[in-house]
């Protein structure tokens, strides 16, 4: 299946990270996804709402790569650290930078 119009993405050794465009009225906002060499998906991100319940909710709008860690952000600025290898979300800061 397709994943849609990809909006940022960050190439690494064996896989590709991407943040997919998401329309605000869709209620899809886990919208990252891990991507290997051939084309198949191996992760989608985590949802946010299950691991930190009380967080609002929407979709990720940054994409980066740094120290070896993979950042995404949300539309109110909250940052979250990927873990590259299951999509899992590791950690959170609201209004700062890793």
């Amino acid at each position: 299946r397709g994943l849609g119009d990809v909006y940022k993405r960050q190439v690494l050794d064996s896989q590709v990270i991407v943040l997919i465009k998401t329309p605000y009225d869709i209620d899809n906002n886990d919208n990252v996804y891990s991507v290997d060499f051939h084309g198949k998906i191996t992760w989608q991100i985590e949802s946010a709402k299950k691991r930190f319940p009380k967080l609002q909710y929407t979709p990720y709008v940054g994409l980066s790569y740094k120290n070896g860690s993979v950042i995404v952000n949300d539309f109110y600025g909250t940052d979250f650290i990927v873990d590259i290898k299951d999509g899992r979300l590791l950690e959170r800061k609201s209004g700062s930078r890793f």
